[in-house]
């Protein structure tokens, strides 16, 4: 499952801006941590396009987005969609039926918590010390692919990266 605990960059603190958000068909849902900068233009081309919004956030725009792009794959629909987004984000999307989470970095922090049968994912380290002490920090334009057995690793070029885990 994801989640978020924040003040609304967009829009006021309420039920309706909270995360995380989902896409019109319920088939995605996402949270993200950052601003996305020209999410109003975005928001108007998406909605010319049909998409119904329901909130005032930045984050709403991402996850219809990233709908408009899928095509069974929600790792190259996520990389899609944030080649046409300015801003810097922490990004995590899931499908539903899928035990998959994708998250993709830009300028604010995000780092993976490696368990045994489990992975946990955070902007900051402290949040998941309770659950495990070994992560792996994922760097600037990098995306990846985790599950509760794996963790897949990709650079902004969409190349697989092997990085070692460190022990916190």
């Amino acid at each position: 499952g994801i989640g978020h605990t924040r003040w609304a960059t967009c829009g006021v603190p309420s039920s309706e801006n909270a995360h995380p958000f989902k896409s019109m068909d319920g088939r995605i849902a996402l949270v993200h941590n950052g601003i996305i900068e020209n999410y109003l233009e975005l928001r108007k081309e998406l909605m010319a396009q049909g998409y119904q919004f329901s909130s005032q956030t930045d984050t709403e725009v991402l996850v219809h987005l990233v709908h408009r792009y899928m095509e069974g794959d929600l790792h190259q629909a996520l990389r899609r969609a944030l080649k046409d987004v300015r801003g810097t984000y922490a990004i995590a999307a899931v499908e539903f039926g899928s035990d998959r989470t994708v998250v993709a970095r830009k300028e604010n922090p995000l780092v993976i918590g490696v368990g045994l049968g489990e992975n946990f994912i955070a902007s900051d380290v402290t949040a998941i010390l309770e659950h495990t002490s070994d992560v792996i920090y994922v760097m600037d334009g990098e995306t990846a692919i985790i599950s509760p057995e794996d963790i897949l690793l990709f650079s902004p070029a969409a190349q697989a990266i092997e990085r070692q885990i460190d022990r916190i």
